[in-house]
C-alpha cells in the first residue's frame, strides 16, 4: 500500500491517472495495471467535513523507490503477514483486510464524530463499476 494521494486536475483523465502521477511524484514509484478496488466515503460529523478516496490495486511497478523525494519519510513495505493492524486509522481493517486478503471490492462509509479517530461505524456494501 502506498498512501499517496492528489486532487483530480483539469490535465488528468481520471483517478486512476491521479494515483500513478502522484505515486510517481511522491514515492519515485511508476505504476500501472491499476483497478479500483474500493472507494471510502468518510464523514466527519462535527467538522461538516465529507472526504471521498478511491483505492486502487496495481499489478505493476518499476522504479526505486527514493526515501529523499518522500513526502512520507515513514513509508515502508509490509508483507501481508506483516501489516501493523493495530497502528492502522480506526476503521480502516475491516476494509483493508475484505480487499487485500479476500479480494472484494467495496464502497466503504466511515461515519466520524469529531475526527477520523473517532468512528462511529463502518459499512461496506459491493462496489460496482
Amino acid at each position: 500500500m502506498v498512501p499517496t494521494g492528489g486532487h483530480i486536475e483539469d490535465t488528468d483523465l481520471d483517478a486512476a491517472e491521479t494515483c500513478e502521477r502522484e505515486t510517481k511524484a511522491e514515492a519515485g514509484l511508476r505504476i500501472s495495471g491499476g483497478v479500483r478496488v474500493a472507494e471510502l466515503r468518510v464523514r466527519i460529523q462535527n467538522k461538516k467535513k465529507k472526504v471521498i478516496v478511491q483505492i486502487f490495486l496495481y499489478n505493476g511497478c518499476s522504479g526505486r523507490l527514493k526515501p529523499d523525494k518522500l513526502e512520507f519519510k515513514w513509508l515502508k513495505f509490509y508483507p501481508f503477514s506483516e501489516i501493523p493492524w493495530k497502528e492502522l486509522v480506526p476503521g480502516d481493517e475491516p476494509w483493508i483486510r475484505k480487499v487485500l486478503l479476500e479480494g472484494k471490492r467495496r464502497l466503504v462509509t466511515i461515519n466520524c464524530g469529531r475526527d477520523r479517530n473517532d468512528v462511529r461505524s463502518v459499512r461496506m456494501y459491493p462496489l460496482s463499476d
